[in-house]
């Protein structure tokens, strides 16, 4: 039980740290540094697929961000 309590509690730790991440991003408050370990797009600032990170640790697009970057480079 306390497993599952402990789960629960990370999860919705990470959501409240990812939306208050978005918000800042959004309103320009402060640095956010948008690392592969961070795990956000560059471009759309939507988490990055997990499968796609441990394909390309060193991902900072996600797919569909990735694609539209090859298209217009």
């Amino acid at each position: 039980m306390a497993d599952e309590i402990d789960r629960a509690q990370y999860h919705n730790e990470l959501y409240q740290q990812q939306a208050m991440d978005a918000h800042y991003r959004k309103c320009g408050v402060g640095a956010y540094d948008h690392t592969p370990e961070s795990g956000i797009c560059i471009d759309c600032d939507s988490p990055i697929a997990p499968a796609r990170l441990r394909v390309n640790p060193a991902a900072l697009r996600c797919i569909d961000c990735q694609r539209r970057f090859e298209r217009t480079a």
